[in-house]
Parts: structure tokens; sequence; C-alpha cells
């Protein structure tokens, strides 16, 4: 048996996605600069290992290489969607994603004010992601290459390597992004679906959750207990339910 593959990158990573967790659950937002920042460095630039669709695509195909060699793909791929899940909110995109980190400093030193549009046209001219998607995901499955969903130009950047139409939309992104704040991630990053996928699902057993819960405070307080709406609360904080 091969010797666990455990060292700076791991701990790297780990003690990143804690910084993220404690954070999140406790609303520490100072810490949100420190990790982007961290990951930026770490995730992108030192180790390039950001969560990618071609990395997704290929534990769809069924592709998981050796934990024991590979622990920082499990914790992002695995780990991530599970907390994801379990604290309700968006964590990598908004706290651990390295190119959403360079996008904000590239905001910050732009300025990242500018509105192409109104919040209308920008909401349809954000659903060119699920093309973009659905034709990586087709090509992918169709020449059983999960590298071949790997559209982002992070790949590019973090790994200065890609094909000739990578460098071209890499400077473009980046150069709209000091003028627009998040602008891979507001137009065509799969990140915002991935975590949809996630969440909807979370929203719907909360939802039955809080039903259960309800019904059971009209029902003690139909027993003279306490009222339904200290009940809900009371039940809604132990399970940790924050929206």
């Amino acid at each position: 048996m091969e010797p666990s593959k455990f060292g700076s990158k791991e701990i790297a990573v780990i003690a990143l996605v804690i910084l993220m967790v404690i954070g999140v659950a406790f609303k520490q937002k100072k810490l949100r600069w420190l990790v982007l920042l961290g990951s930026l460095v770490i995730i992108g630039f030192q180790y390039n290992t950001p969560i990618s669709l071609a990395n997704i695509t290929g534990l769809l195909m069924g592709n998981f290489p050796s934990i024991r060699e590979n622990l920082v793909w499990y914790i992002l791929l695995i780990g991530i969607p599970v907390i994801t899940f379990i604290l309700g909110k968006n964590v990598y995109c908004f706290w651990l994603c390295p190119f959403g980190a360079l996008q904000e400093i590239t905001a910050k030193v732009g300025g990242g004010k500018f509105k192409c549009c109104n919040k209308a046209v920008e909401a349809k001219a954000a659903k060119i992601r699920y093309a973009l998607i659905y034709l990586a995901l087709i090509g992918a499955f169709l020449t059983k290459s999960p590298s071949f969903a790997g559209y982002e130009p992070f790949a590019t950047l973090f790994g200065r390597q890609g094909f000739g139409i990578q460098w071209l939309i890499l400077p473009v992104v980046i150069f709209s992004s000091f003028f627009i704040s998040r602008f891979w991630c507001r137009f065509f990053c799969p990140g915002l679906i991935l975590n949809e996928i996630i969440l909807r699902p979370r929203k719907y057993i909360m939802g039955i959750l809080e039903k259960e819960i309800l019904e059971k405070a009209k029902l003690k307080k139909v027993q003279g207990t306490e009222g339904i709406e200290l009940i809900s609360a009371k039940e809604l904080n132990n399970i940790g339910v924050e929206e």
C-alpha cells in the first residue's frame, strides 16, 4: 500500500477551508479577504487546483483518483459541496475561488462600477452559462474526455497553458473585470449553477422540516405551552437553519 501524500499543499488547503467555515458560520467577514488572498496564491498560482467543470465532469464519469495522492481533489470536489449544503451558502464562489479573488482585486483597482445593462437584461444575458455548460458537457461525454469541459480561463491563467482561443479569452475577461465586478462570474461561470443544484434540494428539505416544526408548534400551543413563534425559532435554531 502506498503511503498517504499529506504535506504543505494539503495542510494549506485544509486551513483555508477551516477559516472559510469559521468566517461563514460566525459571520466573520474580515476573514473573507484573508481566505480569498490565500486561495489566489495557494489554490490558484501555487498548486493550480481550483474547482473546475472539467473536475466535476470527471467525477460524473466515475473518474475517482487515489485519495492518498489526491486529498485536495476530494476536499474541494466532495467536501465543499457538503459544506455548502450544510451551511446553505455559496461558500466556494464568494470565499474560496481564486479566480473570483482575482476579479475582486481588479474591480478594486478599476472601480468595478460599470453597469453594461439593467438587471433584467443582465439576468437574461447570464443564461448564456447554461448553454456553455450544456455544450461543454456534451462535448466531454462524446469525446470521453473530462478536460474538454474545462472552458474556464483560470486554467490558462494558473496553469500557464492553454490552446489558442483561451489565450484570447483570458485578457478580455481580466480587462472587463476591472470595470464590471466579477465579470466572468456574472455571465459565464458554471459555479453559480452548480451551487444552485446543491442548494435547491436543501431549500426543499428545510421547507419540509420547517412545516413539520410549525405543525408541532401549533399542537403545543393548543395544549397550552409556548407560543408558536418562540417554539419555531428555538427548534429552527437547534437544527442550524439560518438564511
